[in-house]
């Protein structure tokens, strides 16, 4: 290949290369049905081929390994948002570093890294720690706070119906029957049912 056709080459197999990050990250936050993983592996496949006509930096690879660290870091903080950023960076010097074209020009075009360095950035901030963040987030759903609440029933208990406690719609049950706009106690938890008692009988 002449010097233009390998430029457009090492930019492509960037791509593929960062984009192989991308899912590799997700992958690791969101395991699913190993269709992420077979993409990862699919792109980093490809990258490992091209090495047999590229010029390959190794240096490179201590960047990357760097970038993993900083990732892992960033999975065991509580506030993961700068060392996900500074992963974004390093996974992107070390990506736009990884090829060299002998001493004819960069690797990867200025301001195709430029531009994917930016997108990685907004991707790990925005998309990847959200998802870390949520993840961590304590579930809302603790049917014993509201015990010993007097509540409105919003669907007829028969025995089971629905009541509206502490601002959200719970599934509760009575011993008798109890309609919609009466007021009930609650009186205990069997998992996420609540168990009621009509305020008439208490």
């Amino acid at each position: 290949m002449n010097f233009y056709e390998t430029a457009l080459f090492t930019n492509l197999i960037y791509l593929v290369f960062v984009a192989g990050i991308w899912l590799a990250v997700l992958a690791v936050i969101q395991p699913g049905t190993g269709a992420l993983e077979l993409f990862v592996l699919v792109a980093f496949t490809v990258v490992g081929l091209s090495t047999l006509v590229l010029e390959f930096n190794a240096w490179a690879l201590v960047i990357l390994v760097i970038g993993a660290i900083l990732f892992v870091v960033a999975l065991r903080r509580e506030k993961p948002g700068v060392w996900l950023a500074l992963s974004a960076l390093t996974f992107s010097v070390g990506s736009s570093l990884l090829f060299g074209i002998d001493d004819e020009g960069p690797a990867v075009h200025p301001l195709l890294a430029i531009t994917v360095t930016v997108l990685t950035v907004g991707y790990f901030w925005l998309a990847i720690r959200s998802i870390l963040i949520s993840q961590r987030s304590a579930p809302s759903i603790d049917p014993t706070r509201v015990i010993g609440q007097v509540v409105e029933v919003r669907a007829p208990l028969d025995p089971v119906g629905s009541v509206y406690a502490g601002g959200e719609l719970w599934t509760a049950r009575a011993d008798t029957l109890v309609d919609v706009g009466e007021m009930v106690e609650v009186i205990s938890a069997d998992g996420l049912i609540l168990q009621v008692k009509p305020v008439r009988d208490v």
